[in-house]
C-alpha cells in the first residue's frame, strides 16, 4: 500500500512542477513599464484574459477581453502571431497560463503584467 502513496505522490509532484514551469520566451513587464510603454504609443495588444464580468468591474484603457476559457478558439481571429502581446489577469496566474497556450500554437512575443490588475491598479495612485 505504500508504494501506491509513492507513487500518487510522485505523480502530484511532477503535475505540479509541469503546471508552474517558466514559458520559454516569455518576458515580464510590471505596471510602470507598460504605462510608460503606452504613454510612447508603442504598438502592443493587451489582452486582459479574465472573464467579462471582471473585465467590466475595471480593465487597462485598450485592452480586449478574451477570457482564458475561450482563448484557444478566438486567437487566431484576434490575434497575430508577430504582434507583441501583453497579457493580463487579476495578479498573473491566469495570463501565465494564457501565455503557455499562446506559445504553443506559435505567438513568440508574449508579456506577462507581473502581478496583474492588482499591481496596476496599486501603481495608478
Amino acid at each position: 500500500m505504500d508504494f501506491w502513496w509513492y507513487i500518487l505522490l510522485a505523480l502530484a509532484v511532477l503535475w505540479l512542477v509541469l503546471r508552474y514551469r517558466p514559458v520559454s520566451g516569455l518576458q515580464q513587464i510590471d505596471a510602470r513599464t507598460l504605462r510608460e510603454k503606452m504613454q510612447r504609443r508603442e504598438k502592443l495588444k493587451i489582452v486582459d484574459v479574465r472573464e467579462p464580468v471582471e473585465f467590466q468591474a475595471g480593465h487597462i484603457p485598450g485592452a480586449v477581453n478574451l477570457p482564458l476559457g475561450r482563448l484557444p478558439y478566438v486567437a487566431k481571429k484576434e490575434l497575430h502571431p508577430e504582434e507583441e502581446i501583453v497579457l493580463v489577469c487579476r495578479s498573473g496566474r491566469r495570463s501565465m497560463v494564457a501565455a503557455r497556450r499562446l506559445r504553443k500554437m506559435g505567438y513568440t512575443k508574449l508579456y506577462n503584467l507581473t502581478g496583474g490588475m492588482v499591481m496596476w491598479e496599486r501603481t495608478q495612485r
